[in-house]
This record gives structure tokens, C-alpha cells and sequence, in this order.
């Protein structure tokens, strides 16, 4: 059984130092950022799993792990600790970080 605070993992993807995880929870899908960390002896995200994570925009919030961010609603992406990560229109308004994930693990 899911529960309503539950994202389901439905994609996996990195650009340069960056995991991007893709999370649906009810009709709506999640870009969640994850900077790339070597984490042993954890347990990984894995696709179609469940997860309840705390998420926390990224581009309505001023400052997120020591990074500026810049608040708009006519932003295409933003840099994520040198890269930079767009924002998908069709599908995707937000960027999103989560404490509860270190790399691909679980805290």
C-alpha cells in the first residue's frame, strides 16, 4: 500500500556531477537534484520504489545547501554546483532538493 507522502522513483538520469531523479506522486512529477557523493553501505534508490522524501523547491526558496537561488517564475534552470540543470516546461515547473538524499541514498 502507498501512502499519499510517497514519490515513486520513475527515472534515473546524471549530468556531470548531478543525479537527477525523477519522482510521480499522484499526477504530477518531481525533478529531484542530488549532487553526486560516493555513499557506501546505504540503501539506494532504486526505480518503482517508494520513498518519503521532504521536498524543498529550489526556485522558491532563497538559499538551499549554501547555494543562492534565484526565486522567478521565468527561470529555464538553474546552476547546481556548476551545473546547469532546465527546467522541463511540458512537464516539470520546479526543481526540487531533498536533506533525505545524499548522491543515490536514502538517509
Amino acid at each position: 500500500m502507498l501512502y499519499q507522502n510517497f514519490y515513486i522513483i520513475s527515472k534515473i538520469d546524471s549530468i556531470n556531477n548531478v543525479y537527477l531523479i525523477y519522482a510521480k506522486k499522484k499526477d504530477s512529477v518531481f525533478k529531484i537534484l542530488s549532487l553526486k557523493e560516493d555513499s557506501y553501505d546505504c540503501a539506494k534508490i532504486q526505480i518503482g520504489k517508494s520513498y518519503d522524501f521532504k521536498l524543498k523547491s529550489l526556485l522558491r526558496i532563497k538559499e538551499l545547501l549554501g547555494r543562492k537561488v534565484i526565486n522567478s517564475n521565468h527561470v529555464t534552470g538553474i546552476d547546481f554546483y556548476g551545473t546547469n540543470i532546465a527546467i522541463e516546461k511540458d512537464s516539470i515547473n520546479d526543481l526540487h532538493g531533498s536533506d533525505d538524499i545524499k548522491g543515490l541514498c536514502v538517509k
